[in-house]
């Protein structure tokens, strides 16, 4: 199964807590409402960003151009991709934060949105990293445009936008409390996006997934532009301190299961 292949982590228990085919629902949703997307990623690590989220951003912006989709990125000052329309979120008071988002909403008319690893607040309105550590005078607050009904947040660690559905089910005050209509778990928030792709390849019959050779590719090309691993905070090519063979396998169990199928 195309969920059990994405969720592959040691690093949380909650496979229990998890809908039924979560991947799976969330990529009929995406695929019905992928008239206009904004896609939001973008994670503060080492005064810089991170690979794991702007990588899969790439992809999945890709797909949804080739679909016919208007797709636009929102990112803020430490996340800049250029391989699509990008508008920055500034980071600023949670009421010019409110203004700013309801702006955006209301100038993009986002059929709608997704988030791929973007902290989100806890319950207190901070952001903190994986070490615990906060890091909300480096994070926009973008949690505001998530008030809208169509979303999808795809997270990793518990303190991304998306895991305030599960935010009853795990008693951490590091949990993110922002929900999303659709939430997609991954051991690497990447491998969502590429679960998402996987079932979309699917139910369109044509197979959507990058190569080896791209998600390589990429890497090197966000490295290169000061991107970093997430784990060690060094432009390296990781994603989540693990190395590209490890993405690699899971872009080739996905790659077999799709080519088996259409």
């Amino acid at each position: 199964m195309i969920e059990n292949i994405i969720s592959a982590s040691k690093r949380m228990s909650i496979k229990n807590y998890l809908l039924p085919n979560y991947c799976a629902k969330a990529a009929d949703f995406l695929i019905e409402n992928k008239k206009r997307v904004g896609i939001i990623t973008g994670f503060f690590v080492n005064n810089a960003c991170e690979t794991d989220g702007p990588l899969g951003a790439r992809f999945l912006g890709e797909v949804l151009k080739t679909l016919g989709s208007d797709v636009f990125l929102l990112t803020d000052k430490y996340c800049k991709i250029d391989n699509f329309e990008r508008v920055e979120f500034p980071i600023m008071d949670h009421e010019k934060s409110k203004i700013f988002a309801d702006s955006i909403l209301k100038s993009f008319n986002p059929s709608l949105l997704i988030s791929i690893e973007r902290c989100g607040f806890t319950d207190e309105n901070r952001y903190y990293n994986m070490k615990k550590e906060d890091i909300t005078q480096y994070t926009a607050k973008m949690d505001y445009l998530f008030r809208i009904k169509n979303t999808i947040g795809i997270g990793d660690g518990g303190n991304e936008i998306g895991f305030g559905n599960l935010k009853n089910k795990l008693k951490d005050k590091y949990i993110s409390k922002t929900k999303t209509k659709h939430f997609v778990f991954a051991g690497v928030s990447n491998w969502g996006v590429y679960g998402l792709l996987a079932y979309m390849s699917l139910k369109l019959g044509e197979n959507f997934l990058p190569s080896l050779e791209e998600q390589s590719s990429v890497l090197k090309e966000l490295v290169k532009k000061g991107f970093v691993d997430g784990f060690s905070g060094k432009r390296e090519l990781k994603v989540d301190g693990l190395p590209l063979e490890s993405h690699n396998k899971v872009l080739e169990e996905l790659s077999k299961i799709v080519s088996e199928r259409i």
